[in-house]
């Protein structure tokens, strides 16, 4: 037997390498490189698009609180800015009543009281000009309420020549062909003219024609309904044509001469007088404001003033027309730019007997509640058409805020020592309801015995209460000197007699000249005999749409005399 041959060492080292070699080929070629995977699995994408959408539902959210947020603030700041505008304008109003206080004395008074008829006393000439007039009807309810005065903006009627801006409002333009009858009108009253050299005079030319008049005084009354709070403002007309010029050719014939909507034409104080020779409208101007006895036409005496009525054939106080009826069914306030200036209101292009609607208070008016607009399904006098004041032109012009719950002006009761309303019950107040001169056997304004509104006989229950009687029952008004212009009534709420002295008291004053200030002989109906409305208290509650919650305003206006002391 053959035995295989020993291997050496070496060979035996060189032959185990060698099979490492084979086994192991890394030692002498490169591994094969792995190549990386393309793109996402299913899940990884699902799981990567959840979080985009996330993110962008998150910042969506974000996104819209944001702007929400800014939008509120924005819509808050929007009816903030609608208040301070209508809180500026009031109290700007206020400041420039024509009506002020007596010299030396704590507030405004009446000119006529049931004290002072017959005395030798006179207004003021630039202090008691115009009137003041506020009705609280009734005491309990805040929505019913109307402020109305005159007022004058203390500059120039035109516009260019100060910094004090006249009042401004429409004045249709009436061509006739005549320069110096069409100079005289309320277009031209503003100034706004051109100078003919040839023919030496001032001519209103097309580039003239602005359709606005000017003037410093005007009406204006504020009242609220159907949400919506309204400032009708009517200009007092200040001429600007030469003295020469005869009076108001266009406007002041048989019937208003355009439309016959003046108030859709105009935003001018005017009346239609079935009194005169020939019935006519009359424009009412600046010696308007003249309280002197012996004025021919001026608006102390209620029946001129916008809102009020009065048959001009007899002497008449003028009820205010501020509801429906006598049974105050609805209350409106005064008739709106958008009923006024609707073609079936007439007035006073037309007399009040000619059936529209501004007739007196005994004639019932329908009223549409849905619409917060005076309406009437048939026809007011026989043989005229039925008419609606809806839609008219001139449609919100006058509303200066919306979405308003209650208008509450109150009066301060220097007896009470607070703001009251007229005709509260507190015990001991001078505008307590006890304390109105006019208060009946009923315990209600209204006198005893008397068939106050003319129907249904004496005392009925239309004569309880406010404004149900002829007496102006739960109202403050400074009426004119002249007591037989309006109907012998005295003021509701006179708080100043005439001492001995037959004159207005002053405090701290001999006003009967006997040594003694302020005794007996010259006392008052309460207290001194120069008791005075010193202050009234506005407040206007409105609902902020944008953040739906309540908002008030508040402004107190004091009446005490600025010129003298």
């Amino acid at each position: 037997m053959e035995w295989p041959k020993r291997a050496s060492l070496a060979s035996c080292i060189l032959n185990t390498y060698k099979v490492k070699q084979i086994m192991n080929p890394i030692s002498r070629t490169p591994r094969a490189v792995t190549q990386p995977r393309r793109g996402f699995t299913l899940v990884e994408l699902l799981v990567a698009v959840a979080l985009v959408l996330l993110l962008m539902t998150l910042f969506a959210q974000i996104f819209a609180t944001a702007t929400g947020a800014l939008s509120t603030q924005r819509g808050i700041a929007e009816n903030d800015q609608r208040a301070r505008r209508l809180q500026t304008t009031l109290a700007s109003d206020l400041s420039r009543m024509t009506y002020r206080a007596l010299v030396g004395t704590d507030g405004i008074v009446p000119i006529l009281d049931d004290n002072m008829s017959g005395i030798a006393w006179e207004p003021v000439d630039g202090l008691q000009e115009g009137y003041f007039y506020l009705a609280e009807n009734d005491p309990n309810n805040d929505t019913d309420d109307v402020l109305q005065f005159t007022m004058q903006a203390h500059g120039s009627q035109i516009w260019a020549d100060t910094d004090i801006p006249p009042f401004v409002g429409r004045a249709l333009f009436i061509p006739n062909g005549d320069a110096a009858t069409e100079l005289n009108q309320p277009e031209a009253d503003d100034g706004n003219l051109t100078w003919n050299g040839g023919a030496g005079t001032l001519e209103i030319a097309l580039e003239n024609e602005n359709s606005r008049g000017a003037s410093q005084f005007a009406e204006v009354v504020y009242f609220l309904r159907h949400g919506n709070l309204y400032r009708r403002m009517l200009l007092v007309r200040q001429q600007f044509a030469p003295s020469s010029s005869p009076d108001h050719p266009d406007l002041n014939s048989v019937n208003y001469g355009g439309t016959n909507t003046f108030w859709n034409d105009f935003d001018y104080s005017a009346f239609f007088d079935n009194d005169a020779v020939t019935p006519a409208m009359v424009m009412l101007d600046q010696n308007a404001l003249n309280n002197q006895t012996g004025a021919a036409i001026s608006l102390g005496m209620p029946k001129y003033r916008f809102g009020f009525w009065g048959d001009f054939q007899v002497a008449e106080s003028g009820m205010p027309r501020e509801f429906t009826d006598v049974a105050e069914t609805n209350f409106i306030g005064r008739f709106t730019h958008e009923e006024t200036s609707n073609p079936n209101f007439l007035y006073p292009g037309q007399d009040v007997a000619a059936g529209n609607p501004h007739m007196d208070r005994l004639t019932a008016l329908n009223y549409d509640a849905a619409r917060g607009i005076v309406t009437d399904g048939t026809a007011t006098v026989a043989g005229t058409a039925p008419w609606d004041l809806a839609n008219g032109t001139r449609r919100s012009e006058d509303i200066v805020l919306s979405n308003v719950h209650s208008f509450d002006v109150q009066v301060y009761d220097p007896a009470v020592g607070d703001f009251v309303n007229l005709g509260h019950s507190i015990p001991g107040g001078d505008f307590n309801r006890a304390n109105n001169r006019n208060v009946g056997a009923d315990g209600a304004p209204g006198e005893a015995g008397t068939d106050d509104d003319g129907i249904n006989g004496v005392d009925d229950d239309g004569e309880r209460g406010w404004p149900g009687t002829d007496d102006y029952g739960n109202r403050y008004d400074t009426w004119h000197r002249d007591a037989t212009l309006i109907g012998d009534l005295g003021s509701p709420y006179a708080v100043m007699t005439a001492g001995p002295d037959l004159a207005p008291g002053v405090v701290n004053f001999d006003d009967n000249s006997d040594g003694v200030d302020d005794d007996a002989g010259e006392l008052g109906w309460i207290g001194t005999d120069d008791v005075a409305l010193r202050a009234i208290k506005i407040t206007i509650r409105y609902l902020d749409t944008t953040s739906n919650q309540m908002r008030d305003l508040t402004i107190v206006h004091s009446f005490a005399d600025r010129d003298s002391n």
